[in-house]
């Protein structure tokens, strides 16, 4: 019996054996990556003077996907980083057709490519955006009595300065074309104000003078909002403007990490505006 049982095992081990030996000796096929495309069919409708940012998206293929364009142009003042990201502040309204190209980190990488026609629009709502940068834009337009503004407040910086930014003062101030200022009470009306959970009021008020602080994980390289507010117009205005001052005390800056370095200075810069 014990023979028997000795011959079976003999048998069953040489079987394995010959088994791992043929398997060891096919080749390895390699799995297929997964079917490579764009998925972002369209892109939202963008308007003049307002923070734009999303990201352009893919299915399949392996991460990281890097992007570009490969044909038209983006409006001034947008962009697209090699992420995906398009992102930026229109100057102009217009429809801009591009073509965009990502390839994935395949072994053999792979590549899809798609068609867009961006929109680019004045907002029918006038609506104001504020932005302390160094080349700040001007977007001007005749308003109408009892036209309701939603505006913002938001600060652009260069790539690398973001980090550094942690605070900012400043005063708005609300002129016509002949940059005579507009009266509270008169020629406008301020309806409400209202801050960000990343940022701190230090001081003063936004039509007379400001301090704030903000949180650095709120930092990167889109706007950065610090205010909101809303305006009603009591009168016809020509050629509306918003134009940044110096608080009471003269100081008008972004402040750095050191305390004794501004980022950008930027007294009498007129600001953005959009309709």
């Amino acid at each position: 019996m014990r023979k028997v049982l000795a011959v079976l095992m003999g048998l069953v081990l040489s079987f394995a054996l010959v088994s791992c030996s043929e398997d060891s000796g096919k080749p390895v096929t390699p799995p297929e990556p997964p079917e490579f495309e764009i998925t972002t069919l369209t892109l939202p409708v963008g308007h003049t003077c307002t923070p734009y940012s999303m990201e352009l998206e893919v299915s399949g293929g392996f991460q990281p996907y890097t992007w570009s364009i490969t044909a038209g142009n983006l409006p001034e003042g947008a962009t697209m980083t090699e992420d995906g990201r398009i992102w930026g502040v229109m100057d102009s309204p217009g429809e801009y057709t591009f073509t965009v190209q990502v390839m994935d980190n395949s072994s053999t990488p792979q590549m899809a490519t798609m068609q867009y026609t961006w929109n680019i629009q004045e907002p029918a709502n006038p609506s104001l955006a504020v932005f302390f940068d160094n080349e700040a834009s001007i977007c001007c337009s005749a308003t109408e009595a009892w036209s309701m503004l939603d505006s913002y407040v938001f600060i652009m910086l260069d790539a690398g300065e973001e980090s550094c930014c942690w605070a900012t003062e400043f005063m708005l101030r609300l002129t016509d074309v002949e940059g005579v200022d507009l009266e509270a009470g008169t020629d406008f009306g301020i309806i409400n104000v209202a801050y960000p959970p990343h940022v701190s009021i230090t001081m003063g008020e936004m039509f007379d003078g400001i301090a704030i602080s903000f949180n650095r994980p709120m930092f990167g390289p889109t706007p950065i909002h610090i205010a909101s507010f809303a305006l009603m117009l009591l009168e016809d205005i020509d050629q509306l403007s918003f134009k940044f001052d110096a608080n009471p005390g003269g100081y008008l800056a972004i402040a750095g990490c050191d305390e004794d370095k501004t980022i950008v200075e930027v007294s009498g810069r007129e600001a953005a505006i959009n309709y």
